[in-house]
């Protein structure tokens, strides 16, 4: 996953062997994370060490075309951009599904 030109802005996608993803950061070595493993709509993720629970895995689900819907395995919420909001260093927090194109991720290779 690709969200521009710095490696601060790359992830990888590590797959768990379950069905699911870790999104490590390429440039930290970080793992996105829903802090502290909360279910409710609008916690902000966090990058965070790997340790295996399961706010840090990810089901990616196909939506056609490189789109995809990240969805937290512990909380069943998505991973989207704060109010739709356009502007650089907004937020992203996990939300229950509404169909929103900000919920929507972009799978590209670099």
């Amino acid at each position: 996953m690709v969200q521009g030109d710095g490696g601060h802005q790359r992830r990888t996608l590590d797959y768990d062997g379950t069905g699911y993803f870790r999104v490590t950061n390429v440039n930290s070595g970080k793992l996105l994370d829903v802090p502290p493993a909360s279910t409710a709509d609008g916690a902000a993720l966090v990058q965070f060490t790997s340790n295996g629970a399961n706010n840090q895995k990810w089901r990616v689900v196909d939506l056609d075309g490189g789109a995809v819907r990240l969805v937290n395995k512990n909380s069943g919420k998505v991973a989207e951009v704060f109010q739709s909001s356009s502007a650089d260093a907004a937020a992203i927090d996990p939300w229950t599904v509404n169909g929103g194109t900000n919920q929507i991720w972009r799978m590209t290779t670099p």
